[in-house]
């Protein structure tokens, strides 16, 4: 078993403490990223599109005519996302107090011991596989020493509060919870997942809008109680990160991304003054990812929907994962547990749940259109019917369609 002399583990410490230093005055090529990528990463980032394109046939020939979003053009990224590279302090940038409460948590006693624990097996199951080649752990942030609020929006129908938990153990949940008022609201609870250079403003509608068309702004509407949590977005940098908290606390990226939304879901569940009836898991991208992985391992969700993640990532991949040293750049973290499974291996373990695939006609892979075949036939197969895979096709690129996801979520 891994183990870290005194040295190492003073090293690891510096190195911890260092990371909002390396996130605030962003130490590009000190850690080996190339700046003209970077660059150029924000520039196409931040670029719009239009709806102009043509749609490969064979989409439309298996989908069907694919849906319109009603707006003209695409945003990508939101450039306040991006702001924090101008910033000196750390905690102006938005996530600054997520990646403090990240790495404090790497660094604590208690994620050291509990290091071997996470790490002792691979069994085959693919539950397993999560909670333990991710790093996850139930209760693993310890109890709730502190809470802060701050109302960012009132409206009559609803309202937007800014809440941070503070962790025992030195984790820092941050999250935007949206409350209908009480005659428009359903009872029911969407967990909204943001992806990379994303953010919860985006989601609910408080910034200038982004890939996620506010999806959780939108389910509001609807009458949901809406959760969009802060998880790691600065995908970039991810797999450093995520090296550091194999190391260090036997998780990884993903992992404490699982273990945040956990803990804010138990938490907002446990103060609401009426009990929740169905609960949801709705996410974009990276987002979509992590709530596969919840959904996983948590059956108590009734519906997940994925958007912008239905392809083979072992392909689209593979120049990254090959090979696979653990301090390579850009591999991602979520190699470690694409060696076994595949993102559809994730979603057939969804089901008999409904499962929502979400598919911009211009954001689609060469695997996209066998991805949904293999998961149409595994619920035909072994569940006898394979309705429960709805899929939300639609003229658009790497992004969500909010008006066409609710409505499939109220169609039971």
């Amino acid at each position: 078993m891994f183990k870290i002399d005194r040295v190492g583990f003073v090293k690891l410490t510096l190195l911890l403490t260092g990371i909002a230093f390396i996130f605030s005055l962003g130490l590009i090529a000190e850690r080996k990223l190339h700046v003209i990528d970077f660059a150029l990463s924000i520039y196409f980032q931040s670029q719009t599109a239009k709806y102009v394109q043509d749609v490969n046939p064979e989409l439309i020939d298996y989908f069907g005519k694919p849906g319109s979003l009603g707006k003209k053009e695409f945003n990508y990224y939101s450039k306040t996302n991006y702001q924090f590279m101008k910033k000196g302090n750390i905690d102006s940038y938005e996530f600054g107090g997520v990646i403090q409460g990240m790495a404090t948590h790497f660094n604590s006693s208690h994620s050291v011991r509990l290091r071997e624990q996470l790490r002792e097996s691979e069994q085959e199951n693919i539950e397993q596989n999560i909670i333990n080649i991710l790093g996850v752990k139930e209760h693993a942030l310890g109890k709730v020493v502190d809470i802060k609020s701050n109302i960012l929006k009132t409206t009559d129908d609803y309202s937007i509060t800014s809440t941070e938990l503070f962790f025992e153990h030195g984790a820092i949940a941050k999250y935007y919870i949206g409350l209908p008022a009480p005659e428009i609201s359903n009872g029911n609870l969407m967990i909204t997942l943001h992806g990379c250079s994303s953010s919860p403003r985006d989601v609910m509608g408080m910034d200038s809008g982004d890939y996620s068309n506010s999806f959780g702004l939108k389910s509001l509407e609807k009458g949901y109680v809406v959760i969009a949590p802060y998880t790691i977005n600065f995908c970039d940098w991810i797999d450093d990160l995520d090296y550091i908290g194999s190391l260090n606390a036997g998780t990884t990226v993903f992992g404490y991304d699982i273990m945040l939304v956990q803990a804010i879901s138990e938490y907002v569940q446990n103060n609401l003054e009426q009990p929740i009836k169905d609960k949801y898991l709705w996410g974009i991208s990276k987002g979509g990812i992590i709530a596969a992985l919840i959904g996983v391992i948590d059956d108590s969700y009734s519906q997940v929907v994925l958007d912008g993640c239905a392809y083979d990532f072992r392909q689209y991949f593979l120049n990254y994962l090959l090979p696979l040293e653990p301090k390579d750049k850009r591999t991602w973290q979520f190699s470690r547990i694409l060696y076994k499974h595949d993102m559809v291996d994730f979603a057939k373990a969804l089901l008999p749940r409904r499962v929502i695939i979400g598919i911009g006609a211009y954001d689609a892979k060469d695997s996209t259109i066998d991805f949904v075949k293999e998961l149409r036939r595994y619920a035909q197969e072994n569940y006898g019917a394979d309705g429960m895979v709805k899929v939300n096709f639609f003229t658009g690129y790497h992004e969500t369609n909010p008006a066409a996801v609710l409505e499939l979520l109220e169609l039971q």
